[in-house]
């Protein structure tokens, strides 16, 4: 209610600002101060729907009297885009808030009038409105330091960030390790990395946990085939599946009766051949979590640690969630002169 009494009030208070009343038809209380109060807060004795009702049907009012008036002012364009987003028009000529029959609302529905390109999220059970950041820090012997920030609507994953940095680095001769959390963890991002000379560790996976028997088994490049299993042995026939990305591989029942890894890899046994299902995904994914147990990978683990503390300190310090401006572009920039702020003090 809140949202669509916004949009009116703003289209309202164009056309008596432009003097264009004449368009208003009775719906000049909506550019009295006081009238927002009354409408959201102060009627409670009129049942919220009934006034969502009102509302909608001032607002097809003005869509009627402002159509080719008013098709460049932004209060029209958000006014059409909210109604648009969250209501329905019945067969009958009526309009209403949409139901959950009607479709569940995307992430980038309108939040607020005053910032149109904010975006809702969900994460770890938190509901989240606006933008989101990524930091680069770069950590030497002798410190660190912010090199590279990206900020977005909060609908861009922390996947498509990693992807965007990747691309964004040049290929050194000295290989460069890149240290994220678990949510960066995908395998075409690896694989990106690789080309660049860029060894990327990841403090925690995602997902599931892989059998560890899996990372003994050898796949073709384009994973697609096995060559081998565990224990050395070539499997008799190897059929990729598409729908699930996993290849179904048949070895004789005697290699894996009596092989010592038949517990591990769990095959399923026939009269004559056992049967093993295993992706590529699978195997990359065991192979990390060898990894992540050595002291090297924990070592660099600990390094990671670290980088917490600036979103910490931004937001402690720096304010970061309660920037005076609205729009992508304007907070952007905001937080942009707050990171030089902060490696001015690192400096320091």
């Amino acid at each position: 209610m809140e949202l669509l009494y916004t949009c009116v009030a703003d289209l309202v208070s164009f056309l008596h600002r432009t003097g264009m009343d004449d368009l208003l038809g009775g719906m000049e209380h909506y550019y009295d101060p006081n009238d927002y109060n009354r409408v959201i807060y102060h009627s409670k004795s009129e049942d919220a729907s009934d006034r969502i009702k009102q509302i909608l049907a001032d607002a097809d009012k003005l869509l009627v009297e402002c159509e080719g008036a008013c098709d460049e002012s932004s209060a029209y364009q958000l006014l059409v885009r909210v109604l648009k987003e969250q209501t329905v028009v019945e067969e009958s000529g009526a309009r209403r808030l949409k139901t959950k029959e009607d479709g569940a609302m995307g992430s980038q529905i309108l939040q607020n009038p005053s910032d149109p390109y904010a975006t809702y999220r969900e994460k770890a059970g938190n509901k989240k409105r606006g933008y989101t950041a990524n930091i680069v820090e770069t950590v030497g012997d002798n410190g660190s330091i912010v090199t590279n920030y990206q900020y977005e609507k909060n609908t861009h994953s922390d996947s498509q960030f990693l992807k965007e940095t990747v691309e964004s680095m040049e290929k050194t001769e000295e290989p460069t390790v890149l240290i994220t959390d678990g949510a960066y963890s995908v395998r075409d991002n690896t694989n990106a990395a690789a080309e660049k000379n860029i060894d990327l560790v990841t403090t925690d996976l995602t997902g599931r946990e892989a059998k560890d028997i899996a990372a003994d088994f050898e796949f073709t490049e384009d994973g697609k085939k096995v060559i081998h299993c565990s224990a050395g042995n070539p499997p008799k026939s190897c059929n990729y599946i598409n729908q699930t990305g996993q290849c179904r591989i048949s070895f004789p029942k005697n290699k894996c009766e009596n092989c010592p890894h038949r517990d591990q890899c769990n095959p399923k046994l026939f009269n004559r051949t056992s049967m093993v299902f295993l992706s590529k995904k699978s195997f990359d994914r065991a192979k990390t979590q060898r990894k992540m147990k050595t002291e090297k990978y924990k070592e660099l683990s600990r390094i990671r640690n670290g980088v917490e503390t600036i979103p910490s300190i931004l937001r402690r310090k720096y304010q970061i969630d309660h920037m005076p401006v609205r729009g992508l572009l304007p907070t952007k920039l905001r937080f942009g002169i707050k990171l030089a702020a902060l490696n001015f003090k690192k400096l320091f």
